[in-house]
């Protein structure tokens, strides 16, 4: 990324993230999930609690799409009740302008953030190398520097090699904007949160990589349905966009 590049990137982070800290005091959140226990619930302690339980059994990851991304860091709020688990995780964000934004929101609310090299860069043969090293539970957004909606056979190969378990989310809020150039949603003052819960995946070094990657992928797409479904519907409508994005 270019000099002039990551300025942009930090001068956009640090005004996002300073909408989303704002945005993150007002709202409903109900989280929508396949594992019973965590159905229906009005905050996010429960998935703390699954996620903290998992980490102390080895090692753990978060996926979702790129589109979740801005969203996401909602739940970092004391009020959602993820704030404990968050603070044994780390956000990963690459060295991209839509990485720089997450890192300035990261940094905005605390968390702790990973940097690695975009797709195709020689350096992050590295970064995977010192990864695998000190291994260490995140957040991710899946399809990030690759085809949106996909998951790279990579991180299902990671998987495997820690002997992770997954666990696909993804959060919707009910009141967002869409800016051209930009895949991640924008959320509004006002907007309420469904977060969706898959069942997690646990991955072994014995297992079918390309078979591990779909399971993600439809775990993903369900999690993206299920908090569709249950955020809360906005006075306003649907999303809106600034203008139609080019093709």
């Amino acid at each position: 990324m270019s000099r002039i590049g990551r300025r942009y990137g930090g001068v956009l982070g640090r005004m996002t993230g300073a909408l989303l800290q704002r945005i993150s005091r007002t709202g409903s959140l109900r989280v929508a999930s396949d594992e019973l226990e965590l159905n229906g619930q009005g905050s996010c302690a429960g998935l703390a609690e699954r996620l903290l339980r998992d980490v102390d059994r080895g090692h753990v990851i978060v996926p979702f799409w790129s589109s979740d991304q801005l969203t996401i860091a909602l739940l970092a709020a004391e009020r959602h009740g993820l704030r404990r688990a968050l603070s044994r995780f780390e956000i990963v964000a690459d060295d991209s302008i839509g990485g720089e934004i997450m890192w300035q929101i990261g940094e905005k609310f605390g968390l702790q953030m990973r940097r690695i090299h975009t797709r195709g860069n020689p350096s992050r043969l590295e970064d995977l190398a010192e990864w695998l090293r000190h291994p260490t539970p995140f957040f991710i957004a899946v399809d990030g520097g690759s085809v949106y909606g996909t998951v790279p056979t990579g991180i299902v190969r990671m998987a495997a090699r820690l002997g992770s378990t997954v666990w696909p989310v993804a959060v919707h809020p009910s009141r967002r904007v869409r800016v051209p150039g930009i895949i991640a949603d924008i959320p509004l003052p006002g907007t309420n949160v469904g977060v969706g819960v898959s069942s997690p995946l646990h991955v072994t070094r014995s297992a079918s990589i390309a078979e591990v990657t779909a399971n993600v992928k439809q775990r993903l797409e369900r999690a993206s349905r299920l908090a569709g479904a249950h955020a809360a519907p906005a006075d306003d409508g649907p999303a809106a966009t600034l203008r139609e994005p080019r093709a």
